[in-house]
């Protein structure tokens, strides 16, 4: 749940990107049969000297009980990727499928 949190951070930002790395700390017990909230926080993208966007997201999760109490919270790194590349990368694996 947490990563998945975190990654629908990335629509707002237009960015296409992939969990790069990630890190939860479960402080409490989580209790059950209960309603539990997920809350996503963007915290930073990276720069380039020239001053555009960089390819690396910084995210946090947490997950509270209803009081607010955080029971896990989870820390990311998302790395953006080209959707040019995704789409030509596809493109190739549907040839080589279709040549089978």
């Amino acid at each position: 749940m947490i990563d998945e949190a975190m990654s629908k951070l990335n629509r707002p930002l237009d960015a296409l990107a992939m969990t790069r790395s990630m890190e939860i700390d479960y402080l409490r017990p989580s209790p059950l049969h209960t309603p539990l909230v997920l809350v996503g926080m963007h915290l930073s993208r990276s720069v380039h000297p020239d001053g555009s966007a960089g390819r690396k997201l910084f995210h946090l999760a947490e997950l509270r009980s209803e009081d607010g109490t955080v029971l896990a919270r989870g820390k990311g790194l998302f790395v953006v990727i080209d959707p040019a590349l995704v789409e030509a990368a596809l493109g190739r694996e549907m040839a080589r499928k279709g040549r089978h």
